[in-house]
């Protein structure tokens, strides 16, 4: 049973420039578009892991359930290669899972700005860039969206 009792934050990359470059335009810089999700669930894990030599390490991972009827602020999931290829005024509409690009939050964090970056996002919020994504969204029992990060 999925309990979806918490908020988190989606930060999805993109590069945000003018076109064309060698015309004067201004080069790509780093973007994130964020869509806050009510009713997610998230929750820590460490797996203890224990070598031949006696070693043992501990891997810290985040598991994150994000239930389709999940409260996105009206904006839409779409794969990551269609939000790639959408206008940049577009992806304002959409959000995306992408592997080792999207950072999600734990809360509503703010908007990130020249004032809160990206760094001070994960200086003072727990999060997480996501690593694998499992698409249950077709199922007919609790469709949903799986997402481990690190």
């Amino acid at each position: 049973m999925i309990l979806a009792k918490h908020t988190i934050s989606i930060f999805n990359r993109f590069l945000d420039g003018v076109p064309p470059f060698f015309q004067g335009g201004r080069p790509p810089a780093e973007s994130y578009n964020k869509t806050l999700v009510r009713y997610a669930q998230w929750e820590d894990s460490a797996d203890r892991n224990s070598a031949n030599d006696g070693r043992t390490s501990i891997d810290k991972h985040i598991q994150i359930i994000i239930p389709l009827k999940a409260d996105t602020q009206g904006r839409k999931y779409i794969g990551y290669r269609d939000y790639e290829l959408l206008p940049n005024e577009q992806k304002l509409n959409f959000w995306t899972l992408k592997i080792n690009e999207c950072i999600i939050a734990f809360g509503d964090a703010p908007e990130l700005s020249s004032s809160f970056t990206i760094e001070k996002l994960k200086e003072s919020y727990k999060h997480c860039l996501v690593k694998a994504v499992e698409d249950l969204t077709l199922q007919p029992i609790l469709p949903h969206w799986e997402i481990v990060g690190i």
